[in-house]
């Protein structure tokens, strides 16, 4: 799955945690790797961007639902969109 970053504009690869994986997103800005739980799957979401570090959203193909993901850092919101 192919998401688009629109605070760097540029495209981040994600595996599906539902499916038993932990999902990564690359920041190509910082280029660091932040770990992502979904929330859905009852368990907390924490994402830290050291340079963007907002708020943002994933969709997720599987559950078909909006994930959110709470920056501690900012408190700004984007979204990203999923192919």
């Amino acid at each position: 799955t192919r998401i688009v970053c629109h605070i760097c504009a540029r495209i981040t690869r994600t595996v599906c945690h539902i499916c038993a994986r932990i999902i990564r997103i690359v920041c190509h800005i910082c280029a660091r790797i932040t770990r992502i739980v979904c929330h859905i799957c009852v368990r907390i979401t924490r994402i830290v961007c050291h340079i963007c570090a907002r708020i943002t959203r994933i969709v997720c193909h599987i559950c078909a639902r909006i994930t959110r993901i709470v920056c501690h850092i900012c408190a700004r919101i984007t979204r990203i969109v999923c192919h």
